[in-house]
This record gives C-alpha cells, sequence and structure tokens, in this order.
C-alpha cells in the first residue's frame, strides 16, 4: 500500500515537473509571446480608449521580462514611447510560502531606457492626457479606504536617456526636459502607507530654462506620522545646496525643523549668493503658526559688489512675523531692517494684513547703487542718471499700513531722515510725512537744497545748475474723482542765488495755496540777471484764480540748454493776466520775440502776440492776432504774416496773409465751425495766391472734414482766367479712398515759380485724375496733358499721359509730339499687385509688356537732371520693347544718339558724339559703337552689358583725345579696357600722354571750401568737397601703363618745368596699389624769392612697393658769385639723404651763407652771420621753425615751416589741390669768401582723387625735378 502511494506521489510530482517544463518550453514559443503581446495591447487599448503597442516581448516570464518600442498613441499622437523595459525578478521566490505569509513583492530590478513622453495642451486649454478612458469613470462613495496590506521592495529602479516634451499650443511654445539618469530602491510598506526611498543619482536638465541638475542623492521617509528628508545634496546650476528637514506628529500639531545651505548659487546677471538658514516650529492651527528662524548671508557678490549679513531672528506666533536685527553690510552701504507683518489673511483668509516696518540706509553710495542699476539693465547709456555722482544717502523711515486686497494697500510713512550728500550733486535734505491710499495721496514734507545740480544727478550737463532754497510743502493729491475738485496744496519757499539752464538767479520767493478750487498766489517771484517774472494775485472772490504775470528772457537760448536738439536764440517779453475758472481760465496776453532764429533753418526779426479769451469748447472768446515781421525759412524770405483769431458762438476764425514780396503775396480766410464738436469741420471762404502777374483764387468754399474716422476734403478749387484746379478726397480709417483732381489749362510758369525751380517751365497743363478703393488695392484712372512744353531748348507742342489701374493690370500710353508729329511713344500694360503702403515690393513682383518709340527727342533737359552735365543737344532715337519681370525685364531694340554735344563740370572743353549705338538683345545690351571727339581727337568705344547681373565689358581707342579739367589741358592716346560686375571694377590699358598743360594759379586763397565753376550762360554751380570713401579701395582693380613724353609741362607762379616718364600702375581688389617707372624732369626753371633755379638731373623711381615709398636720385645747381652750389638729393623719399656741395670746395657755413645772402661769412654782419651758423648747424641736426619763421621773416605767408634732418621746408597752399614748397640747403665756396643758398621747390597737385603730381625743382642752377604720387 505504501509503495503505491509512493508510486502516486511520485508521478504526482512528474506531471508537476512536466507542466512547468512544459509551460517553461511553451513561454519560449512565438506563439506564446505574441498572444501576451496581443492581449496586453488588447487590455490597455480598449481600456483607455486609444492606441497602445508593444513592438516585442522577451523573457522567459520566470524571472524576467523585457519589452521593446512600446508605445501609447493619445489622439493619434504619440504620449509615451519607450525604447526598452526590463523586469527582473524570480518567480520561486515570489511563490516561496515565507515570502507569501510576509506579503512582500520583491522585484530585483527595473531598467527603463528611451523613455519619451509628450504632453501636448490644446488650444481649448485641455491636455492630452485628459483624453485618456473609453468611458467615465463611476462615481465612487465617499468613504475612506485602506490601503492594500501588500508590500514592495524594488531592490533597483534605473531610468536612462529619458526626455519629456511639452507642447503647449494654445501659446505656441514648447519646452524639453531631459533626464539622463535616475538611480534609486524602495520599499513601499503595505503601497502607500509607508514609503523608504534611496535616492542614489539622479540628473535632470532643462536647456529652454536653463536649468541643470545633477548630482541629487537623499534618503527620505513618508508615514502618517512624520516625514523625513536626510542628507539631500543636488547640484542645481553648479550651485551646492543640502538640506536635512523632518516633520513629526503630522496628525496632531505637527513639529517641523530645517536645516538647509546654499553655495555658490549664481543668478544670471545679478551674481553669485551663498545662504544658510536653521529653523524650527510647530503648527497650532490655521490661526496660530509658531516658529523661530535664523538666514545667514556669507559674503556674497551680488552685481560686482560683495555683500554679506543676517537676519538675527525671525520669528512667527500666531499670524504675525517679526523680524529683528536685519543688519547687511555691503560695498553699497549698511541696510537696517526691523518690524512685524501680520499675515492674517494669508494664513486664516480672514481679516487684513498688517505691517510696522522701519528701514534705516546709512552711507549708501549713489554710484555703488547706480552701478547696479546699470548692470540690471544692461543699458547704462540710456540710465537717465549719472552713475559716478558720488553722493552718499542716508535715510531713517518708519512705514505702517495694511491691506485686505493689493488694491485697498493704505500707507503712511515718517521720514525722520532722508539726505542725499554729494560734492557734485550737491545737499538735499527732505523730512515729514507721506500717506496713500487707493483714494489719494499726501505729504507734509520740508524740503531743503544747497547747491543742488540737476545736471549731476540727471547725467546731462544741459541741465547743469545750482539750486539752494528751502521749501514746505503740504498736499493732499485725489487718485479718485475730479482732480481740480479735490484738490489741495499749500507751497511756501524761497530761493537764494542760484543757477539753472545758464540763468543766474539772484532770489525768488513762491507762497502760493490751493484749496476748494481756488488759487491763491500770494507771491511768486524769480529774478535774475536780465530775466524775471513775477506774478502778483490776490484771494479770488470766488473759484478759480486771478493773478497778473510779467516775463521778461533776454536770451531764449537756455531752451537749447534743455534741449540741444533744438538751437534757439532770441529776446522774449510777455505780460497778462489770468483770472476766472481753472477749467476754463480767461487768459489775456501782450508778448514780442525779437531777433528770433531757430536751428538755422527759421527766423524772424520780430514775433508778436496779443490776445485775450477763453478757450471753452462749449463757448470760446477769443480774440488774437499774431504778427511775424522778416521770416526766413532754410533762406528763403517772407517780409510778414500776420493772423488774426476770432470767436463767433463756438467758432473759430482765422484770418491769414503772407506776403513773400511785392510779387509773391497769399491770403486766407478760414473758419472751424463748432470747436465742441468731435468732427472738425473747417470751412476756407477766401484762399487767394499771387503769383508774380497770376492771381489764384477760389470761387466757393472749400470745406474740410477730420473725423475720428476719416478724413475729408470737399469742393478744393482755385481759378484763374479760365485755368482753374479743382479737387475731392475722402479718406477712411479703414483705408477707403475717393479722390480726384481736376486741372485746366494750369500755367506751368506759375507754378515752377512758386517752388522755384532753376529753371522754369512754359507751357500749360490739364489733368484729370481720380483715385479710389483703398491703399492696398486702388482703383487709379489719370488722363495728363501739356500743350507748348519748353524746358532749355526742348520744345514740344503736347505731351500726353494716360494711365488706368485695376484689378491687378496696369494699362498706360505716353506720347510726346511736336509739330503734329509724335517724336516719343511709349505704350504698354503690366500685370502688378499694386499696394499703395508697399510700392518697392510690388514693383518686385510686377511683369509689364511696354514699347517705346522715338523718331528724335531733344537731350536738352540732360543738363538739368544730371548735376554733371552743364549743356547737352542733340536727338534721342528709341526703338525698344520690354517685357518680362519690371526688376529683370528681357529688352529688345535699340538707342542711337546723334550729332549730340554735352559740357561737362569735370571735363570743361566741348566732347561731340558724332554717333552712339545701343542694341539690347534680350537681357544683354551691345554697345555697337562710341565715337566722341574733342578738339583735333578722338576716341571710340564698344563694349557688352549683361543687365540682370549688371556685368559689362568696354573697350576703347584714344587719339590725341583733349582733356580739359580745371587748369589742367592735356592730349591723351592709347586704349582702355574696362570689365565689372555690380561695385567691381577692372580698368586695365596703355596711355599715352603728351601736350599737358598745368597751369597753377598766380594769387589763390590758402583754403578754398569748394572748387567753383562758372559759365556766361550758366548760373553759378559748385562741386562740395567730402570726405573719401573706401570704394577705390574695395572695388577697383588696375593694370594700366601711362607714358608721359614730351612736351609735357607744369607752369605757373614762376614754375616752368617739363617731364616725361613711365609707369605701370597696378592694382587688385581690396589691395594695395603699385607703382613701377621712372619720371624724369628734362629741364625747367623755377623763379621765386628773386632767384633762378635750375635741375642738373633727376629721376624718380616707383619699385612696385606695397607702400609708395620711390627712390630718389637728383642733382640741382645754383650759381652765385661764380660758384657753383650742389644739391645731391638720394634715398628713399621717406627718409631721403641730403648732400650740400660746392665747387669750388667750401665749408657748409659759407654754403648757407651764400644760399642766404650770397655772400661769404665773412663779408656778412655778426648778426648774419649768427643766423647762418644756426641754419647751418640747423641743417645737420634739425633747426626749430620758429627760429626759421624769424630768419625769413613774414615777407611771404607761409603755411608750411620745417626742417626733418637737413631739410629747410617752406610751403604754401595756394588751392586745396595745389601746394608749392621751397627748400634750402648750405655750403661753402672755395672761390670767394661770399656764401651762397642752395634751393629747391617741391610742387604738387593733386590731378584727381587718387592721383597727385608732385615736381621738385633746385639745385645749382635753375632746374626742375618730377615726383609722381598715387593716393589712395
Amino acid at each position: 500500500m505504501r509503495k503505491k502511494i509512493l508510486i502516486s506521489i511520485g508521478i504526482f510530482f512528474i506531471i508537476i515537473i512536466l507542466a512547468l517544463v512544459g509551460l517553461l518550453f511553451l513561454s519560449q514559443t512565438q506563439y506564446f509571446r505574441n498572444i501576451a503581446r496581443t492581449t496586453a495591447e488588447g487590455i490597455v487599448s480598449s481600456t483607455t480608449g486609444q492606441t497602445f503597442t508593444i513592438g516585442g516581448l522577451e523573457g522567459n516570464f520566470f524571472n524576467n521580462i523585457t519589452l521593446s518600442d512600446v508605445s501609447f498613441i493619445v489622439e493619434g499622437e504619440n504620449f509615451v514611447s519607450v525604447k526598452k523595459i526590463t523586469l527582473d525578478y524570480a518567480l520561486i521566490h515570489m511563490l516561496n510560502n515565507a515570502t507569501l505569509f510576509s506579503k512582500v513583492i520583491p522585484v530585483d530590478e527595473l531598467l527603463i531606457t528611451g523613455l519619451d513622453v509628450n504632453l501636448i495642451k490644446y488650444s481649448d486649454e485641455t491636455w492630452n492626457f485628459e483624453k485618456i478612458g473609453s468611458s467615465e469613470e463611476k462615481p465612487t462613495e465617499n468613504q475612506e479606504s485602506s490601503p492594500p496590506n501588500w508590500s514592495i521592495i524594488l531592490s533597483k529602479f534605473l531610468l536612462t536617456d529619458a526626455q519629456i516634451t511639452t507642447d503647449d499650443r494654445a501659446e505656441n511654445k514648447v519646452s524639453k526636459y531631459e533626464i539622463p539618469e535616475v538611480d534609486l530602491s524602495v520599499k513601499l510598506i503595505d503601497i502607500y502607507r509607508a514609503i523608504d526611498l534611496d535616492l542614489k543619482n539622479a540628473a535632470f536638465n532643462a536647456p529652454d530654462q536653463n536649468i541643470s541638475i545633477t548630482g541629487l542623492s537623499t534618503k527620505a521617509y513618508y508615514s502618517d506620522e512624520k516625514v523625513s528628508i536626510e542628507n539631500l545634496k543636488v547640484l542645481f546650476n553648479d550651485a551646492e545646496i543640502k538640506l536635512n528637514a523632518e516633520a513629526e506628529n503630522l496628525t496632531d500639531k505637527p513639529k517641523f525643523s530645517f536645516d538647509a545651505s546654499a553655495n555658490n548659487f549664481v543668478i544670471e546677471n545679478i551674481g553669485t549668493v551663498n545662504l544658510e538658514t536653521k529653523g524650527s516650529g510647530q503648527y497650532i492651527s490655521s490661526n496660530d503658526i509658531r516658529a523661530n528662524a535664523t538666514i545667514k548671508i556669507p559674503e556674497s557678490e551680488i552685481l560686482q559688489k560683495k555683500i554679506s549679513g543676517t537676519l538675527e531672528e525671525i520669528s512667527m506666533s500666531g499670524t504675525t512675523m517679526n523680524i529683528s536685527g536685519g543688519n547687511f553690510d555691503s560695498d553699497l552701504g549698511v541696510i537696517k531692517l526691523d518690524g512685524d507683518i501680520d499675515l492674517n489673511r494669508i494664513i486664516s483668509k480672514t481679516g487684513n494684513h498688517n505691517f510696522d516696518i522701519t528701514l534705516s540706509l546709512n552711507n549708501i553710495k549713489t554710484t555703488e547703487i547706480f552701478s547696479l542699476l546699470e548692470a540690471a539693465t544692461n543699458t547704462p547709456s540710456e540710465l537717465p542718471i549719472d552713475t559716478q555722482l558720488g553722493a552718499v544717502l542716508n535715510s531713517e523711515i518708519k512705514a505702517t499700513g495694511n491691506w485686505e486686497e493689493f488694491s485697498d494697500l493704505g500707507v503712511k510713512a515718517d521720514i525722520k531722515k532722508f539726505e542725499i550728500k554729494g560734492e557734485q550733486a550737491g545737499n538735499l535734505q527732505l523730512s515729514g510725512t507721506a500717506d496713500y491710499s487707493s483714494s489719494g495721496a499726501g505729504v507734509d514734507i520740508n524740503l531743503n537744497l544747497a547747491e543742488v545740480n540737476l545736471g549731476s544727478i540727471l547725467a546731462d550737463q544741459n541741465f547743469y545748475s545750482k539750486i539752494t532754497s528751502k521749501f514746505d510743502i503740504q498736499a493732499k493729491i485725489p487718485l479718485q474723482g475730479n482732480l481740480l475738485e479735490n484738490l489741495s496744496a499749500d507751497i511756501e519757499g524761497s530761493f537764494e542765488p542760484s543757477s539753472i539752464f545758464g540763468i543766474n538767479l539772484t532770489d525768488g520767493v513762491v507762497d502760493v495755496s490751493y484749496e476748494n478750487q481756488i488759487l491763491d498766489i500770494k507771491s511768486l517771484a524769480l529774478n535774475a540777471d536780465k530775466n524775471k517774472l513775477v506774478v502778483s494775485g490776490k484771494s479770488p472772490q470766488k473759484l478759480g484764480a486771478d493773478f497778473t504775470y510779467d516775463l521778461e528772457v533776454e536770451n531764449l537760448s537756455f531752451i537749447s540748454g534743455i534741449s540741444p536738439d533744438l538751437a534757439i536764440s532770441g529776446t522774449l517779453k510777455a505780460a497778462g493776466d489770468v483770472t476766472g475758472s481753472l477749467n476754463n481760465p480767461d487768459i489775456t496776453i501782450d508778448g514780442e520775440v525779437l531777433n528770433f532764429s531757430m536751428d538755422e533753418k527759421y527766423s524772424a526779426k520780430s514775433i508778436k502776440i496779443d490776445g485775450s479769451g477763453t478757450l471753452s469748447n462749449q463757448d470760446p472768446d477769443l480774440k488774437a492776432k499774431v504778427n511775424i515781421d522778416t521770416l526766413a525759412i532754410n533762406k528763403k524770405e517772407i517780409r510778414e504774416i500776420t493772423l488774426d483769431v476770432t470767436s463767433e458762438g463756438a467758432a473759430i476764425n482765422a484770418d491769414l496773409n503772407i506776403i513773400e514780396d511785392d510779387q509773391f503775396q497769399y491770403k486766407m480766410k478760414a473758419s472751424l465751425l463748432d470747436l465742441s464738436s468731435t468732427q472738425k469741420d473747417i470751412q476756407i471762404s477766401e484762399l487767394v495766391l499771387k503769383l508774380e502777374d497770376t492771381t489764384l483764387d477760389n470761387r466757393d468754399n472749400i470745406l474740410l472734414t477730420i473725423a475720428p474716422s476719416s478724413f475729408v476734403l470737399q469742393n478744393f478749387n482755385l481759378y484763374h482766367n479760365n485755368s482753374s484746379a479743382l479737387a475731392d478726397a475722402n479718406i477712411s480709417n479703414n483705408g477707403n479712398i475717393d479722390g480726384s483732381l481736376k486741372l485746366t489749362n494750369l500755367d506751368l510758369d506759375d507754378i515752377t515759380k512758386a517752388l522755384e525751380f532753376q529753371t522754369p517751365l512754359q507751357g500749360t497743363i490739364n489733368a484729370n485724375i481720380e483715385l479710389q478703393g483703398t491703399m492696398q488695392n486702388p482703383a487709379i484712372n489719370a488722363n495728363i496733358q501739356t500743350q507748348n512744353l519748353q524746358y532749355n531748348d526742348f520744345d514740344n507742342d503736347n505731351i500726353r499721359f494716360d494711365l488706368n489701374y485695376l484689378n491687378q493690370n496696369m494699362d498706360l500710353n505716353f506720347v510726346i509730339s511736336n509739330d503734329s508729329v509724335d517724336i516719343l511713344s511709349a505704350k504698354g500694360s503690366s500685370n502688378i499687385n499694386l499696394n499703395l503702403n508697399d510700392v518697392g515690393k510690388s514693383i518686385e513682383n510686377a511683369s509689364i509688356n511696354l514699347s517705346i518709340d522715338s523718331s528724335g527727342l531733344n537731350i536738352s533737359p540732360l543738363s538739368s537732371l544730371v548735376d554733371d552735365v552743364v549743356k547737352s543737344e542733340g536727338e534721342l532715337i528709341i526703338d525698344l520693347n520690354a517685357s518680362g519681370k519690371l526688376k529683370t525685364p528681357t529688352v529688345n531694340g535699340k538707342i542711337e544718339l546723334q550729332e549730340a554735344k554735352l559740357q561737362t563740370k569735370t571735363i570743361r572743353n566741348e566732347i561731340g558724339i558724332p554717333k552712339a549705338l545701343i542694341e539690347m538683345n534680350g537681357q544683354k545690351a551691345v554697345l555697337q559703337t562710341l565715337e566722341l571727339t574733342t578738339g583735333n581727337g578722338s576716341a571710340s568705344f564698344q563694349g557688352e552689358l549683361d543687365i540682370p547681373t549688371f556685368s559689362y565689358t568696354l573697350s576703347g581707342d584714344l587719339d590725341n583725345f583733349l582733356i580739359k579739367p580745371e587748369r589742367i589741358s592735356a592730349a591723351l592716346t592709347g586704349d582702355l579696357k574696362v570689365k565689372g560686375e555690380g561695385e567691381k571694377v577692372d580698368i586695365s590699358g596703355k596711355i599715352t600722354v603728351e601736350k599737358a598743360r598745368i597751369t597753377i594759379p598766380d594769387s589763390e586763397p590758402k583754403e578754398i571750401p569748394e572748387i567753383q565753376y562758372v559759365d556766361a550762360e550758366q548760373d553759378e554751380f559748385e562741386v562740395e568737397s567730402g570726405q573719401e570713401e573706401n570704394y577705390f579701395d574695395k572695388n577697383v582693380a588696375l593694370n594700366m601703363q601711362v607714358k608721359l613724353i614730351r612736351n609735357n609741362w607744369v607752369k605757373g607762379q614762376g614754375a616752368n618745368i617739363e617731364l616725361k616718364g613711365d609707369l605701370d600702375i597696378r592694382k587688385n581688389y581690396s589691395q594695395s596699389l603699385r607703382i613701377i617707372g621712372d619720371i624724369n624732369v628734362i629741364r625747367g626753371t623755377y623763379d621765386n624769392f628773386g632767384k633762378v633755379f635750375r635741375i642738373e638731373e633727376g629721376i624718380v623711381s616707383f619699385s612696385g612697393g606695397q607702400e609708395i615709398d620711390p627712390f630718389l636720385d637728383i642733382t640741382a645747381l645754383y650759381r652765385v658769385s661764380s660758384n657753383n652750389i650742389y644739391i645731391n638729393i638720394s634715398g628713399r623719399a621717406s627718409e631721403p639723404k641730403i648732400a650740400l656741395t660746392s665747387d669750388p670746395a667750401m665749408s657748409e657755413t659759407d654754403i648757407v651763407s651764400f644760399l642766404i645772402f650770397g655772400a661769404s661769412s665773412s663779408d656778412i654782419s655778426s648778426g648774419e652771420r649768427s643766423a647762418v651758423g644756426g641754419i647751418a648747424s640747423g641743417l645737420a641736426g634739425g633747426i626749430a621753425a620758429a627760429q626759421l619763421q624769424r630768419l625769413m621773416g613774414n615777407a611771404v605767408s607761409l603755411d608750411v615751416v620745417s626742417i626733418s634732418g637737413t631739410n629747410l621746408e617752406v610751403g604754401k597752399y595756394l588751392t586745396e589741390d595745389l601746394y608749392i614748397a621751397y627748400e634750402r640747403g648750405t655750403t661753402d665756396s672755395i672761390i670767394n669768401s661770399t656764401n651762397i643758398t642752395y634751393n629747391k621747390v617741391i610742387v604738387e597737385y593733386q590731378i584727381f582723387k587718387n592721383v597727385t603730381i608732385e615736381a621738385d625743382i633746385g639745385g645749382e642752377n635753375p632746374g626742375a625735378d618730377l615726383f609722381y604720387n598715387f593716393n589712395f
């Protein structure tokens, strides 16, 4: 029997083992895993009403499970996704009797990798996680359930590479939060009855908020009776934070304590703070919290200022917090704080808040405070204070107050002391009381100022002042209701000698009060050197004011001191009185401004104002007259302006007369019909424009309506005989436009004279223009026609321009005809989305189809359109068709210029253009020929231009081509090639210069601000000098060979010099100019200081270096008393070496004596001999310019007197482009005892912006040398 039982038991265990083995094998099959995966997906998806998927499921289910690519989709968008979840456990251990008996679920490890959570806030303010749940939760009975009596022990939880994204679509803001790692273990006793957490390490990053948390670790415990946090350590943005905290008796009057610190806590743009705090307390009830704490701030740095301090005790009893021992010491000074704050409403939700605080500031350095403000605002230049004021602030203020809601705040302040004192700022002292409530504010203060400088305080020396005064001020200022009805104030004080805005006050007194709507000015007087303000009044018998005023200002320039943008000058005198209600006082004024000027644009001999009245909207009573005598606006003088203003009922009438001179006078009578109306209607009953012998006037009233929603012009009309100008316009705030303009037989001569055109137009104009629609989508119809138009030599019978625009389609027609023949016509259309608010953008996208034809258009108006052209004549023949985009059109056809002549300011000789032909082929322009003639010379050019890229290639030949810029005449022969793109230009070629004549004027002022050219047939015009631009250096490349052959002369001011040479001029983009070659002086003389100099031989060599520093080799001869004195100049121009020799040989003193006095040093006086010795030694070691000036005297007005090494130089600028210098050396004569002076002359002439000619002349006998510089 026993055997059978044993066999039965054995068979049972075998079956169990086989079942377990079978289950083990079954769990490893893909079929089982698919069932488990789909079952889990179905349960979660059906429960939540969303989509839950598991990409892969692995593990043996007995000790581990691994899920991969887990995804939870909410409303079609990813909510949670996990790359991998691994759960390690021991199923056998879980099923152990001891484990089951203790009701503990042990989990070895839970690993989560690649967690990605997306939190979406929709535009309706709901979140995506709120969509989870297929049906509404059933309400549960309100009963407290006990936690399950099962516990979970998780030995290791590791989360890596996690990310949380919040997408706030309501605010269009996306934030990302990174969790690199969380490593912890946790015990959940009865799931949540007690939690024991051991956080070993955690990290968290929020890049958008600039938050980084690393190294977070702590041990925490939670139960119904106790919460504790032990040894919490964390690096928050590299700041070390520590915390220990504990709370006990959570269910009955809990007690709490804490000890925390933060080290090296960086607040961006503020500084680094260290903080220590410790405290404890007990929560008795919501109305009774008892606690004590201390706060220490170890040495910290705020805005680069050191600070430390303590709040020795912060205690709380009931709802009242007491602060005592607040003492903070810093680089700013010392701040002390004590007081009580009752937080009753915050804590108990009933009653009011109250506070009683005393704040003391001792020796606070304003410089440091302002520096803090500067750093905090990060805009130091915008701070309205001088951050280096150097004043010291001391104050003691006791403030009490209460509030239920912050809008009900009431504050009373007892200002025992408030003082700012500094050497630059002066001394300001204030004491008294102040109060504030939602209904009003009040002050009762005593203010003393001693030499207070507003310029130093406001960091603006335009407000420089030294104010010394004493004032007692009492005021009640209402913040609700009518200000004038409820305001009361009493100001009494005096000024001692002070200055402000450049006005020196000798004395002043103020005694003014306002109460019950009565302004009582007992005394108000400010007296200055020659300025005064005196206001005297008496206590009014009824509401309002009753006082007179008298104002005198000697110079209004003090306004410029206040506002430097306004340059105002003149004198002012004004007097009058003010009576009646302050809401609408009756004011009289009798004032005059003399010699007024503003900003050098406006000036007047006198401005007189005489008026009286009130400006009540309902019933104005106004009578005023303004007279302006000799007004100038931008140098345009107007003889007189008068304006008379009167009121009639609710209307204001104005009568304006402007007399420019006897020929031009203007008159207008207008009325503002109802001042009280929101809509302002202005009726112009008379408008007269007298333009020489033509008078334009209106025949019907013109009405202007200015309303909040629109501007309307009705019936604008001006007539002269059969000529008229009529207009109407209605412009609404919503952008709608409806306007028209009609001109009939209007004389263009009158218009151009009124507008002061330099060259008036002759002829008549008729126009009909209509504009409707909106600024963004207008409808335009314009027809403009002129008859018998004359402008310079341009004379045409008729010009007609028609334009029509509607619904993005524009048609235009432009025709010029003469003798009933069309000489120019332009017809076409455009597809353009025209927006009058942004015309530039409209043009960018416009397409065109345009044809232009001309049988011969007179080009004489070119002289008025192009500043450099003085005179132009010839005919322009055009045959063009353009299509495509307006910015990059396709153009075909030709442009031809025939028998044209031009005269320009730059090249003053007349240039003939027998023929010029440009052929347009698509987006390329080909210059087939351009023929130029000047004198007996000629030039021809050909080339191509690519329109879209604006790249071009031109080539030309010059044959004896004559140019005549100012004081220069030269003939050029050679070839040129010019190519470029955009701003870049590359010029190459070979040019020969001959027959050059450079004329030096006999007499010119030293400096000329601009060069003036005068033509007998033209008005004077001028080319003003300006700052050199960087264009040449950056955008110009050169490869030029320049040859100067014989017969090139520089003449004038005693000079007569011939020169020749060959130069290679090279330059790459953004590189320096390089010159290679030699310049030789063939012959030449220079006559000055009564002596003639001759160059024996001379050469200036350019080596092509990066710096233009040529090598000099010059020999000059001056002959005196049968003695030959030689000057030899060699070396680089920057450091020339000069040697003086003579034949026969002489001492250096004798050479100098011969050069200066024409005799040996032994044959001159002792005084002259001393001067010669000084110059001789100066030639060897340098001589002071002042000594040379005294020696040579002031017979010649010199601009330069200097000596460098052995060079003595005296020079004069004859014009801003021409410089002449005279140089001396000395040598001894061996033939006789006389001394002679070597002489050298330097001539520098700037031909144009980057090229200068320099010539050196000097030596034993009359001669010359040439020196070229290229300035860039």
